[in-house]
């Protein structure tokens, strides 16, 4: 479940907020811009107790506030921006005060964002980014020592998905750091400082877990259907579509993929069975070394389509950078095999790349096996 506090604000930050960003600065904000702008400013800078307390409390004054506003006197837009804006709120508080998630997920705690960015394109970084993932690096200790605090009961997957996750955070501040491109010498002296307290912190952090929170782990990691409602009615707007409306959509789905996949096995093989073709075209996987400059050249292919016959489909500027990389560190658990990604955007020219998880050493031969036949 994704948390509102890195999706809907992006969401109600581009949507809503572009009102009060080109406001000009002579000109008095509105209610609703200035709603806006307080609600975009919360942070949960070190995650302790009570900057969840506090955000609750600013949330509910938010809508209180927001609640006296005549929508009826609103813009179109306006009334899009208030509706956002509610949504937004709504869910924060409900992540906080009912779900408390804060208390149940101990991976949200890995705030390593813009260290992370880092090897999305390496080297591709400004210093001022990397300031960024250094300032986010000295927060780490103080962070996963709230989590202690924090976290009471979760279920015993997510935490063994934080175990796992702890593996790539290691991985990357204890090995990776190193590598990352950096002009100013004292900057870098002082990211990799940043990256050993870090580190530190984080071992210790999954020893905890191991240890501790472990064994008490023994939360069912299912949602009750009213909470999963509250995304789809509430967070997303989907009044229409209940649990049981869901379920009917995904069961239509799934017969049409059945079918689809069905008329496909007949093509590939005599049998026909799904299981006997699937077996045999997992015997086709290549090794990971083959992998990606294959998937360079679908990536050049898919290119050559877009400017030429499939042109009418979408405009791929000029100025733009893509081809094929390696998933960065803390990407890998979300995505095991691969996926599309954009990277960053400088000097006007924009990215998007395909990444490509590697087999991390810990894999045994049959677990590599497995992973890259998957």
């Amino acid at each position: 479940m994704k948390s509102v506090s890195s999706l809907g604000l992006t969401v109600l930050l581009g949507a809503a907020a572009g009102a009060a960003a080109g406001a000009s600065a002579d000109v008095e904000p509105t209610v609703l811009e200035t709603l806006i702008e307080e609600a975009a400013a919360i942070r949960f800078e070190t995650h302790s107790p009570d900057e969840y307390a506090a955000s609750a409390a600013l949330a509910a004054d938010l809508l209180d506030r927001l609640e006296s506003i005549d929508h009826e006197a609103l813009g179109t837009d306006e009334r899009t921006d208030a509706d956002l804006l509610e949504r937004h709120l709504e869910t924060l508080r409900f992540e906080i005060t009912e779900l408390r998630l804060h208390e149940l997920v101990p991976v949200r705690y890995f705030v390593l964002g813009k260290t992370d960015s880092l090897f999305v394109r390496p080297c591709a970084q400004p210093d001022s980014v990397v300031s960024e993932a250094r300032d986010e690096l000295r927060r780490l200790p103080e962070i996963l020592g709230h989590a202690r605090e924090n976290l009471g009961r979760p279920a015993r997957l997510w935490t063994e998905n934080a175990l796992y996750t702890a593996y790539y955070a290691e991985l990357m501040l204890g090995e990776m750091l190193a590598e990352v491109c950096v002009d100013d010498p004292g900057l870098r002296k002082e990211l990799l400082a940043a990256g050993r307290e870090a580190n530190a912190a984080v071992g210790a952090y999954a020893d905890w877990m191991r240890e501790e929170l472990l064994p008490r782990s023994d939360r069912s990691p299912a949602w009750a259907p009213e909470e999963i409602e509250f995304y789809q009615f509430v967070h997303e707007g989907l009044v229409s579509y209940g649990v049981d409306e869901m379920l009917a959509v995904a069961e239509a789905e799934q017969a049409a993929t059945m079918q689809a996949m069905e008329a496909l096995a007949d093509r590939i093989h005599p049998s026909g069975d799904l299981r006997t073709v699937w077996e045999l075209m997992k015997q086709e996987a290549p090794p990971f070394e083959e992998v990606p400059p294959m998937a360079e050249r679908y990536v050049e292919i898919a290119d050559r389509w877009l400017r030429g016959s499939g042109s009418h489909l979408l405009e791929i500027p000029d100025a733009f950078d893509y081809g094929v990389q390696i998933t960065s560190p803390m990407g890998r658990r979300v995505l095991s095999f691969g996926g599309a990604s954009y990277g960053p955007t400088l000097g006007g020219r924009i990215s998007g790349y395909y990444v490509l998880t590697p087999l991390e050493e810990r894999l045994s031969e049959a677990e590599r096996a497995i992973r890259i036949n998957a």
